[in-house]
């Protein structure tokens, strides 16, 4: 079950990176934001494979805060009048505390 999660975060995150880089709109920070998903992916991915070393496991927890504080940056100035940007900002700040935790 691991694995397949991860295989998903990974494709999540080469999806975001790929939409990024492509988009008219976006920034660096925004291609940034969705290659610090995608190693932190790939690290999650190489301890389920591998050895099951927690550094690995230690890696990607970083990987994913910073792409959580990144995010939260990135959508800081976003309108918070409606519902669905509330529920979004609340799965940031979710994502967010998951990952902090892991750490």
């Amino acid at each position: 079950i691991l694995i397949a999660a991860t295989v998903a975060y990974l494709c999540n995150g080469l999806l975001e990176t790929k939409t990024a880089y492509t988009s008219k709109d976006a920034t660096r920070k925004d291609v940034l934001n969705g290659l610090l998903f995608t190693v932190a992916a790939s690290f999650e991915l190489l301890y389920a494979l591998a050895n099951k070393s927690t550094a690995l496991l230690s890696i990607s927890a970083h990987f994913y805060v910073a792409n959580a504080l990144l995010t939260l940056y990135l959508r800081r100035n976003d309108s918070m009048g409606s519902t669905p940007a509330r529920m979004i900002r609340a799965g940031d700040v979710l994502f967010l505390l998951g990952a902090s935790t892991d750490m």
